[in-house]
């Protein structure tokens, strides 16, 4: 993804880590919360959010191991 679409122009690498990991750890929390609150209340998750999960499990990983550029 182009860096000015996410509003990343202008980082150098520290910043951008820090930037990426707060996205990837918000991301995550939010997509964790909806599946349990949908094992809770029976609520459907569709495939499109267990890839979402999925996405934002493996850009946490990727991101709080390393920025490469």
């Amino acid at each position: 993804m182009n860096a000015s679409l996410i509003g990343l122009n202008g980082l150098d690498s520290e910043q951008l880590k820090a930037q990426l990991t707060m996205q990837a750890a918000i991301q995550k929390n939010l997509l964790k919360d909806r599946a349990s609150r949908g094992a809770q209340e029976s609520v459907v998750i569709t495939a499109q959010e267990r890839t979402e999960i999925a996405y934002a499990s493996a850009t946490w990983a990727h991101n709080t191991a390393t920025v490469e550029f």
